[in-house]
């Protein structure tokens, strides 16, 4: 069964687009566990890989 937060999550993963991102999550230092970063500071590459779906499909969705 799919469940719509996981469809959701791999139809707007920029990956399929050939974009490269780091540094999405970091370690809180007062717990010691995994938090996400804010997306101006994730180091963005795009055209990193080769796409498996073109821009245009994927700014469809």
């Amino acid at each position: 069964m799919w469940y719509a937060t996981s469809v959701k999550g791999i139809l707007r993963n920029d990956a399929h687009i050939g974009t490269l991102r780091c540094g999405t999550t970091k370690v809180s230092k007062m717990k010691g566990k995994k938090v996400g970063v804010d997306k101006e500071e994730q180091f963005v590459h795009p055209d990193f890989m080769p796409a498996i779906i073109n821009k245009e499909d994927f700014n469809m969705v």
